[in-house]
């Protein structure tokens, strides 16, 4: 096996070169012209007026500096997408750290008009697009961002045009951590989900927000037609549903769903999306519209009908009362809605009130509804096979801005004259065998914080200041306790998540 991958190592090094633009190639697509596979093309800060095609190939493209000073401008007068992925491109096909701007796609399928994953033949590609500004970008049918089907990571989409679906993104992604924003299409405002093939369509931890459906008023944040969709932990809130001169129904403000199986929203929040000129002659539906299933989510003060009967919920809150387990029909105190922040405040009867048998939020508690869990202080004491003796315990919940007391027990550890503990961020999964009892914290991982303290013998009290810093709440740290006098004895450890 090593004869064997000695003798592949030329190859791979020659499959990985990086190709520096515009030190080695004037443009991104010369570079691009050049690369071959695994290769990285490297931009330099700048903008950078052409539109690129990746030709099929599987490399990264990405910047030195990030989208705020490294510009693709598709006003080239091509007409084109600026980006293209159209010959069968995959996740390995990577565009990583640019502002993506100035697309006016009118070429014969008007299919992306920022970038495009879509030709005029299926399949459609799926590259990976992470860290990238998508904005001012514009198309005569759909997709005015992005079409297609890519995965998309840390990406802003906003201010995009679609003459049908899609203004944000059309197709169906895979979308992690965006902010969609500002976008108008026909249907679709922010994104327009569409069925194909075996892919499945899942949107996590993202916010679509100010974005427009005109004149079709299907979906002004989100159309749904893909079977199956998810969508887990999003923001969907001011989107705004234009009837036709009051002609047309506005189906979803918010949420416009035409597929079957239904899809799953789950810890979503859908609030204050609006109609504008409702139609006069049937039922206009400013939150969510059609048959969807909802677990754990907020659905309130949205114009006219909040969620379509035709919807299952459970677990959720939802304006006016909606049938199901465990829903609820109550203020969900938002830390300041009228300036944006669908944070729940302390108080807020969503918190803790999410389905008992779904994962646990980040900070080990029961789920909350809505998109943004509430960070509560917690604290889990952990102690692997049970060996250590239980001597370490918190008194008070570690609050950011607080003392946090803790206290460990030297009763049972004869001659004890120094007890403490070690903070640490990682715990070790699988405890470590030692002379003193099992290591349950990793102690090559970065070291908070060591607290010492002469030992009473009995039981040792620990003051522990937080900061008054927002940015804490939600941290994770890992602590465990030692005693020392005769012998040195491992006590068991605490997992501190940080709350408000």
């Amino acid at each position: 096996m090593s004869a064997c991958l000695a003798a592949l190592g030329p190859l791979v090094l020659l499959a990985q070169n990086t190709i520096r633009v515009p030190e080695d190639a004037p443009t991104i697509q010369a570079a691009i012209d050049t690369a071959q596979a695994f290769d990285t093309v490297l931009v330099a800060t700048g903008t950078y007026v052409e539109t690129i095609d990746f030709l099929g190939k599987p490399i990264t493209v990405r910047s030195e500096s990030g989208s705020d000073v490294t510009i693709i401008d598709g006003g080239d007068g091509s007409h084109l997408p600026v980006v293209s992925f159209r010959n069968g491109e995959g996740p390995e096909s990577v565009l990583r750290g640019f502002t993506v701007t100035g697309g006016d796609n009118r070429s014969a399928d008007f299919l992306g008009g920022g970038i495009s994953c879509a030709g005029d033949t299926a399949p459609y590609t799926s590259p990976t697009i992470a860290e990238c500004v998508i904005t001012l970008n514009r198309t005569g049918l759909v997709g005015g961002g992005v079409a297609g089907n890519p995965v998309l990571e840390d990406c802003k989409i906003s201010a995009n045009i679609a003459f049908i679906g899609g203004g944000g993104v059309w197709g169906a992604p895979v979308m992690r951590r965006c902010l969609v924003s500002g976008n108008l299409a026909y249907d679709g405002g922010g994104l327009h989900l569409i069925e194909s093939g075996a892919l499945s369509v899942l949107i996590e931890d993202c916010v679509v927000i100010d974005n427009m459906a005109s004149d079709g008023a299907r979906g002004g944040g989100v159309n749904i037609a893909s079977p199956g969709a998810v969508l887990r932990r999003c923001l969907v809130a001011r989107n705004y549903g234009v009837g036709y001169l009051g002609q047309t129904a506005v189906s979803g403000a918010g949420v416009c769903v035409e597929a079957f199986p239904p899809p799953l929203l789950e810890r979503c929040t859908i609030v204050g999306n609006r109609v504008k000129d409702p139609s006069l002659y049937s039922q206009n539906v400013g939150g969510l519209a059609g048959a969807a299933t909802l677990v754990d989510c907020i659905v309130r003060a949205n114009d006219h009908v909040d969620l379509h009967r035709s919807s299952e919920a459970s677990y959720s809150n939802v304006e006016g009362g909606f049938p199901g387990i465990g829903n609820l029909d109550l203020d969900p105190l938002f830390v300041d809605a009228p300036n944006g922040d669908y944070r729940l405040a302390a108080g807020s009867p969503c918190i803790d009130t999410g389905d008992p048998k779904g994962a646990l939020d980040l900070d080990g508690t029961r789920a909350d509804q809505g998109a943004f869990y509430y960070p509560q202080a917690n604290v889990i004491p952990r102690n692997g096979s049970g060996v250590n003796r239980a001597c370490f315990s918190s008194l008070t919940p570690p609050f950011v801005g607080s003392t946090w007391n803790a206290r460990v027990d030297a009763t049972g550890h004869a001659g004890a004259s120094i007890s403490g503990f070690l903070v640490v961020t990682q715990p070790l999964p699988t405890p470590l065998t030692t002379l003193s009892g099992e290591l349950l914290i990793q102690v090559g991982s970065v070291r908070i914080a060591r607290y010492v303290s002469a030992s009473t013998g009995a039981f040792d009290d620990f003051a522990v200041p937080i900061p008054l810093d927002t940015a804490l709440v939600g941290f994770a740290a890992y602590a465990q306790a030692f005693v020392l006098g005769g012998a040195t004895e491992l006590c068991n450890a605490l997992d501190l998540k940080l709350g408000n």
